[in-house]
């Protein structure tokens, strides 16, 4: 199955980013915090 979704829709996915977090774990290792989310990402 292929699924095409349009910008607007990732776009609008991506907004969650922009919003306050009200809990946040510490995250000793920063470095491979952004390892994670860039593998997560692509």
């Amino acid at each position: 199955m292929t699924v095409n979704a349009d910008s607007r829709s990732v776009a609008a996915q991506a907004t969650w980013r922009s919003l306050p977090a009200a809990q946040q774990p510490e995250y000793p290792d920063a470095e491979a915090l952004r390892d994670v989310i860039a593998e997560l990402e692509s």
